[in-house]
């Protein structure tokens, strides 16, 4: 067992577990569990870990697993799974030496991002790369350079992660609009193949006008629909919206 010292993030403490005999091939069943003692805090009630049983192994290699290029090509979203720790990794976040190891690679160019930020968990990491121009036209595919990368089995990743299918979404285009009466809710729809990111609740910025008169919305009233990813509710049920 070990503690990292962290004071923020995840994983705090990890257990090392040294097996043998298990390859790769055995990734797709293998499973872990959990039921003893051993395993505490170091408060003094030493409360100690919860059992589990059957947890999923995630892959020893992060890789690229989904990325999405704006409609304008300024921005791409970039899922790592199951990606890396950057509390372990400090050197390269969201700094000049992070951005220096994405490339969009198009008719063999390579563009550099011009900002970066990140979001994770234990099992992905996300990254925003956002260019000041918007990419050429063209087939894209994107390039990590993994070097001295270390992921969450405390492993050295490959020397370079690349993805080449990339989804590009469409223009938002013209919203429509439609209200049910029934569960006082208004379904605003955008082009098909937009995705809205559900992650964005607030109403704040959506004015409605009701014969003739606006009311500024206002609160956590927006949901997206989960089936048509180009649609959301606006919820006006909300006394204060």
């Amino acid at each position: 067992m070990f503690n990292t010292g962290k004071t923020s993030g995840s994983q705090p403490l990890y257990v090392k577990l040294m097996v043998n005999g298990i390859t790769e091939n055995d990734l797709a069943t293998l499973k872990v569990s959990y039921n003893g003692t051993a395993i505490q805090d170091i408060s003094d009630t030493k409360n100690k870990a919860q059992s589990y049983s059957n947890a999923e192994i995630l892959s020893l290699s992060p890789k690229f697993t989904e990325v999405t290029l704006s409609s304008d090509r300024r921005t791409v979203l970039a899922k790592i799974e199951p990606g890396w720790d950057p509390y372990v990794n400090p050197s390269f976040n969201t700094d000049d030496a992070s951005r220096a190891r994405f490339a969009m690679q198009i008719a063999n160019v390579d563009y550099q991002p011009n900002t970066i930020r990140y979001s994770y968990s234990t099992s992905y990491i996300s990254y925003t790369l956002k260019f000041d121009t918007p990419l050429p036209q063209g087939v894209a595919k994107i390039k990590f350079n993994s070097n001295w990368v270390v992921d969450w089995a405390n492993d050295s990743c490959s020397s370079e992660i690349i993805f080449e299918s990339i989804s590009q979404l469409p223009d938002s285009g013209t919203p429509t609009a439609s209200y049910s009466q029934s569960s006082g809710k208004v379904l605003l729809s955008f082009a098909n193949g937009f995705q809205l990111n559900n992650s964005s609740t607030t109403a704040a910025g959506l004015t409605l006008k009701v014969d003739g008169v606006e009311y500024a919305l206002r609160g956590y009233l927006l949901s997206l629909n989960w089936n048509s990813k180009n649609q959301t509710y606006i919820d006006l049920n909300d006394p204060y919206a």
